[in-house]
């Protein structure tokens, strides 16, 4: 679950962190480019989805600072509280001690105004006196130190009972800070996972930017200008058929829907065959893109092939090595690369591919020639078909 979670959050994101521009782009990956200058437009809206992309990674890491700052302050906040808890229980103690020589006090002072005492110390006290003016005196010398004593010890049990409060009070507020803190902590890992995943996407950003260019320059050497139709500028080679990409193997997961988690499967996964393993071109044609260490994908290498007169865009995705570089000419007995998806696996192996769960080729097919990346593969796509020229799914093939 937690799988699907951070693959469906990556995919969110990136539609958030785009989303001014995220109509142009369905139009400019969709279509295929006819001319140099389409190439350069292209190669500009994904110029802007950059900038997109540090500007969000900007602002995502001054938020991540801000909570920084507000789990530090919290926690200064939970150190002051520590502090102030332990003064309010000095002054419990100090109270209590001073209430307790305050009764020392008046045991020894008024000893025999105690009524369990012998009261005759008292009687003799205000009875010894020489006149009715010495009396009153006495009586009020008294009664005035007792009061004392006793307001001494109510003001020593009020604070007493004060600091208690307080205690109380400042659990309480340690048990907010103690909120505040998870859900800054949880925010503060929301942003880091956000952040890493902004990361991930400039990064694909930046290799498609990359073979982008060198698909510019590539047609710059062959067209007479850049208005002329690509279709007229070059002299790939065609197929009149299609050959499959491994020698042996089977089908593990069709094109489309699939009804174990409701998504749409962009094209076929082919089981089987053991990393490493050689994978073919399909068809003839050139190399048109390469994505390498795709945080959804792996490393990815699209082919631009023509068969009985039709454009195809193929990708290969999950491989554990690319054999071809960019505007490699190919044909079907060019290794393009070796099965992957195990070692490559982020939560198989903690590689880099989020995507793989175990080892096999990701193969699609798209008619007309593309430039996109592995995850705007199914979104960005219209004209996806189901591979062509293999048995059912589950069904083996031992040549290709």
């Amino acid at each position: 679950m937690r799988k699907i979670k951070n693959y469906c959050f990556r995919i969110l994101l990136a539609l958030l962190i785009s989303f001014s521009y995220l109509f142009t782009p369905l139009t400019v990956q969709a279509k295929q480019a006819t001319n140099i200058l389409e190439l350069k437009e292209h190669l500009a809206e994904l110029k802007s989805q950059k900038q997109a992309q540090a500007n969000a990674k900007s602002e995502t890491q001054s938020e991540i600072n801000t909570k920084k700052n507000n789990i530090y302050n919290a926690y200064k906040e939970k150190e002051n509280i520590a502090n102030e808890v332990e003064d309010a229980k000095n002054k419990i103690v100090e109270s209590e001690e001073s209430i307790k020589t305050a009764s020392e006090d008046i045991d020894n002072i008024l000893r025999y105004y105690q009524v369990s005492n012998d009261n005759n110390n008292y009687i003799d006290y205000v009875t010894d006196v020489s006149s009715i003016t010495d009396l009153i005196m006495r009586m009020k010398a008294v009664e005035q130190i007792t009061s004392y004593y006793d307001n001494k010890i109510k003001t020593l049990n009020s604070l007493i009972k004060e600091k208690q409060n307080l205690q109380v009070e400042l659990a309480d507020k340690n048990a907010d800070l103690d909120v505040k803190i998870t859900n800054f902590s949880n925010a503060l890992s929301s942003l880091n996972n956000q952040l890493e995943a902004i990361d991930e996407i400039s990064e694909d950003i930046d290799t498609q930017i990359k073979a982008q260019e060198e698909t510019i320059k590539y047609y710059q050497s062959i067209c007479d200008s850049e208005t002329q139709l690509l279709s007229t500028c070059t002299n790939d080679p065609q197929s009149f058929g299609w050959r499959k990409p491994t020698v042996k193997g089977r089908v593990s997961s069709g094109f489309g829907y699939r009804s174990f988690d409701n998504n749409f499967h962009p094209g076929i996964d082919i089981a089987g065959n053991s990393e490493g393993t050689y994978e073919y071109a399909t068809a003839a044609g050139r190399v048109a893109a390469i994505t390498y260490r795709s945080s959804c994908g792996g490393n990815i290498v699209y082919l631009h092939v023509t068969v009985n007169g039709q454009r195809y865009t193929v990708q290969y995705a999950h491989m554990l090595e690319i054999k071809v570089k960019l505007n490699q000419m190919v044909t079907t007995d060019t290794v393009v690369g070796t099965v992957g998806g195990y070692s490559t696996s982020k939560y198989y192996s903690g590689g880099y591919d989020s995507c793989a769960y175990g080892a096999h080729l990701h193969y699609g097919v798209a008619t007309g020639w593309y430039h996109v990346d592995y995850n705007s593969w199914s979104k960005f796509v219209s004209n996806l078909i189901n591979p062509p020229g293999f048995p059912a799914r589950g069904v083996w093939w031992y040549k290709r």
